[in-house]
């Protein structure tokens, strides 16, 4: 049986892991950038797995949208 903390960290690992996955499909995009649709199918994950990923990158200026794209900043 996995305890709380370790499974709090685990939880942790795979979000940082999905987060990477969405940077990395986005760097390959390049400026066009991708839509929902297009990370979803690019990394395998689900829509709210994306959509998490995406939050947490555009909370750290990662990532920025324009309209239904989104790319990294810079």
């Amino acid at each position: 049986m996995t305890s709380n903390r370790s499974r709090k960290g685990l939880d942790n690992a795979f979000a940082t892991i999905r987060t990477a996955l969405i940077e990395a499909a986005l760097q390959k995009a390049g400026n066009r950038g991708s839509s929902m649709q297009e990370l979803v199918a690019a990394t395998g994950l689900s829509r709210s797995q994306v959509d998490r990923a995406l939050r947490k990158l555009g909370k750290q200026s990662r990532v920025e949208k324009n309209g239904d794209r989104y790319r990294i900043r810079g």
